[in-house]
């Protein structure tokens, strides 16, 4: 018969596996990766686990689901970050059989157009009219920030507007939330 705890930590470990599972469309032998890699780091937690702060359940609750959100993030970084071959056919039918991923992008496109982004022109004009919008009301501290980070590293952009490490974390996360106040995705 299993140990309590572990009964737990397994259950705990294949809720969080499921649902990753449906959310990702994982394979089967994917989604038995992703328990084994929750149940494995619950295991090597266990140790940690001090009794006078609570009960066992809600600790196991809290590991699992949290490294379930560290797999999750990496599947969209690699989402993300997917990789795009110009030889990639762009249609399956047999009119555009011939037509490649290079054949459909102009060279004003760019980049945007190879990962994925709007391209089309009045969208454009929109992002650039929301995005001076956000910066308008900026104060004026956080439009130089801005300006640094657009040309320079995140390090020489903190010692430029003299800020501490825990400052400048604090400041991005500041202008990240005013920005998706108008509708612009930081992620």
């Amino acid at each position: 018969m299993l140990d309590p705890v572990l009964a737990q930590l397994l259950a705990d470990s294949a809720l969080q596996a499921d649902r990753l599972a449906r959310r990702h469309a994982l394979q089967p032998a994917d989604r038995d990766d992703v328990f084994q890699e929750i149940a494995l780091d619950g295991w090597r937690r266990l140790k940690g686990y001090q009794s006078g702060r609570g009960e066992i359940e809600p600790f196991l609750g809290v590991v699992t689901l949290n490294q379930a959100r560290k797999i999750e993030m990496r599947f969209r970084r690699r989402y993300r970050a997917r990789e795009v071959s110009l030889d990639a056919p762009v249609g399956d039918d047999e009119v555009g059989a011939d037509l490649k991923l290079a054949d459909s992008l102009s060279e004003d496109d760019g980049l945007q157009a190879l990962l994925g982004n709007v391209v089309d022109g009045h969208a454009r004009f929109e992002l650039t009219l929301d995005l001076s919008r956000a910066l308008a009301r900026l104060p004026s501290e956080m439009r130089r920030l801005c300006a640094c980070l657009a040309h320079e590293t995140p390090g020489i952009a903190r010692r430029a507007c003299g800020l501490s490490s825990t400052g400048m974390y604090r400041r991005i996360e500041e202008l990240r939330l005013h920005f998706r106040s108008f509708g612009l995705d930081t992620s």
